[in-house]
């Protein structure tokens, strides 16, 4: 498997893993991405950034994700909780995987590939948030250290987000 950053080429491959992840949500009763995004123009925007990821299988597509190192604007304040941490940190958003390949942990192998780079980066606290009825991605994150800091307020929709937050300066 090889993680590297997302080409303009991919763009067809990572639409389609996120709209079988909408497919899914739809599926399960999950009102997560269930509004058209994330759309065409976010991944053009992120691969543009240098934020878009995809893990590679075989020379395919296996998945994606979005990795930022600079502040959210969604995590600045929180409608309950509290973060762990004030430091800098790196943000990670939209992970999926292709529904032929889930079950395998790529999802959980793309969240060490994310905190891999901050660690080469000197940051130590990676947070991400999902939709409260996505109990496959914060089962996910609890699996991997993930903890529960509580609730933010997306701006783009004004929906509710549970948020988590991990200090890769601990084990």
């Amino acid at each position: 498997m090889r993680f590297r950053v997302t080409k303009e080429e991919d763009l067809p491959a990572v639409m389609t893993i996120l709209h079988q992840a909408q497919a899914y949500f739809k599926a399960h009763g999950i009102d997560q991405w269930q509004d058209g995004y994330p759309d065409e123009a976010t991944l053009r925007r992120d691969i543009q950034n240098g934020t878009a990821y995809v893990a590679e299988l075989d020379g395919a597509v296996a998945a994606c994700a979005t990795i930022a190192f600079a502040p959210d604007e969604n995590y600045t304040t929180m409608v309950s909780g509290q973060w762990l941490t004030e430091r800098p940190y790196a943000v990670i958003h939209r992970i999926a995987v292709d529904d032929k390949l889930k079950g395998q942990g790529i999802a959980g192998w793309i969240l060490e590939q994310a905190e891999q780079m901050c660690r080469q980066r000197g940051v130590e606290s990676l947070k991400i948030d999902t939709h409260q009825d996505n109990t496959s991605m914060r089962r996910l994150l609890e699996k991997h250290h993930y903890q529960y800091c509580g609730v933010i307020q997306l701006h783009r929709d004004l929906s509710l987000r549970v948020a988590y937050e991990k200090r890769l300066d601990e084990k």
